[in-house]
């Protein structure tokens, strides 16, 4: 929506052994989070994202996914560089913000 974001972060393992545990890190030069779901959700720009109890173990092969919402406080939605040590050498932000209508109450 005009002045919305809702974005999906998604951890796949290329491994050959099962991860156990994660947490991911990014910042925003203008957008800001207000919720998030599928992960507990720390800082104020940059934000940490880890993973909960049912989804922090991730098989070869597999992926995990999280999202957030929030704010755009500009024109565009920005599409952050993910980091962590599940990102390996090379982190890639491969999905797109969505852009999605206000939920009415």
């Amino acid at each position: 929506w005009n002045s919305g974001i809702q974005e999906t972060i998604s951890i796949t393992n290329n491994d050959t052994t099962a991860i156990n545990g994660w947490t991911v890190g990014w910042a925003y030069t203008n957008n800001r989070i207000t919720s998030s779901w599928n992960a507990t959700l720390s800082g104020n720009n940059p934000y940490s994202a880890s993973a909960l109890s049912w989804n922090s173990s991730i098989q070869p092969g597999q992926t995990v996914s999280f999202g957030v919402q929030g704010n755009k406080n500009g024109n565009n939605a920005e599409i952050p560089t993910i980091t962590g040590s599940v990102c390996g050498s090379n982190p890639t932000s491969s999905s797109a913000p969505s852009s999605v209508p206000p939920v009415s109450s």
